[in-house]
């Protein structure tokens, strides 16, 4: 609102303009230069800043976000190593399955062969 209110400030009547009061018009024109590059400087400070201040979010987010990773990866070790210990004891299962298997063949191999001979 502030903007507008000084951009009503400019002298728009017909009358100023067209007369022959040249050093009017240029300090009027050079007070409005004025402004606007004054205006231009605070927007590009205020850019700066904000730019500034949403670095130091993205900062902070990923400085603390480190809590959160270790948290997850401790949590899938965990669920990596309960996986590991449900498999090698599924493979035991199957060693012993598989040496009483083995076991039981060569049992009814070598009674058939000293059956017949």
């Amino acid at each position: 609102m502030k903007i507008y209110n000084n951009l009503a400030k400019v002298n728009t009547e017909e009358q100023a303009h067209n007369s022959s009061n040249s050093i009017g018009k240029m300090s009027e024109y050079e007070t409005v230069r004025s402004e606007m590059m004054t205006r231009a400087a605070l927007i590009v400070r205020a850019c700066d800043e904000l730019q500034k201040l949403t670095t130091d979010i993205k900062e902070f987010l990923f400085l603390n976000d480190f809590e959160y990773l270790s948290r997850t990866i401790k949590e899938a070790e965990r669920k990596a190593l309960e996986i590991q210990r449900v498999h090698r004891a599924r493979l035991l299962e199957f060693r012993t399955d598989l040496v009483s298997l083995s076991q039981d063949i060569d049992r009814e191999l070598l009674d058939d062969f000293y059956l017949k001979a």
